[in-house]
């Protein structure tokens, strides 16, 4: 499929939407003007995208997103989504700008987080350790039993369905949370902050219009 793929006819069409888009990021970069209190810190140019291709195919376009966003004046950080393969260790002038972040869904083992960093900063010892999507929850498909039950103390507790038992109350999410910041992460991002539903229209394939991953 050739979406999201190094072949040159979407490569192209990419580079034509960040030569509209990035003039106007750039502007608002912290790096420029006086006021440096505000303004963009970091640039992600694709998301999740180990998913998508082989390692090769992504290293391509990668460095062909990056390529343009620096043409187009973008000189804050450059960092990619679960992806760590194209672009740690390289030594390509584009792809080393870039850093790897990760998602972080741990269920129960929150002290996963730890030996999952350590060897990340050991990849990249000068990247700042950044959680993209730390969360304790999922979304809900259609046919299963809702696994958000904020009313319990603990989502372990006599409940037997292993989907609901994916979940994490309010206490360990602060755990998830406050642990991951003992552990050097300087970069958190709850996914999501605030869950909500759509309501009267639709949600991805097979799943329910409430879109909350146990949100805070």
């Amino acid at each position: 499929m050739w979406f999201r793929s190094d072949e040159p006819q979407f490569v192209a069409w990419s580079r034509h939407w960040l030569k509209a888009v990035l003039p106007t990021v750039a502007r608002h970069q912290i790096t420029r003007g006086t006021n440096r209190k505000f303004g963009v810190i970091m640039l992600f140019l694709e998301n999740e995208y180990v998913h998508a291709a082989d390692a090769s195919a992504r290293a391509n376009v990668m460095r062909a997103l990056g390529a343009e966003a620096v043409a187009q004046g973008i000189d804050v950080p450059l960092a990619v989504c679960e992806d760590e393969e194209s672009v740690v260790g390289s030594r390509d002038p584009i792809l080393r700008r870039f850093f790897a972040t990760f998602n972080w869904y741990p269920d129960w083992d929150v002290e996963g987080i730890a030996d999952g960093f350590d060897t990340s900063h050991r990849l990249q010892p000068h990247a700042p350790r950044m959680i993209s999507e730390g969360q304790g929850g999922w979304f809900d498909f259609a046919w299963n039993k809702l696994r958000l039950q904020p009313d319990t103390d603990s989502y372990r507790e006599g409940v037997k369905d292993a989907e609901v038992d994916m979940y994490l109350a309010g206490a360990q999410i602060n755990n998830f949370a406050m642990f991951a910041i003992q552990s050097g992460v300087t970069a958190l991002n709850y996914y999501v902050l605030a869950g909500g539903t759509n309501m009267g229209d639709t949600g991805g394939k097979d799943m329910m219009t409430s879109y909350d991953f146990s949100a805070p």
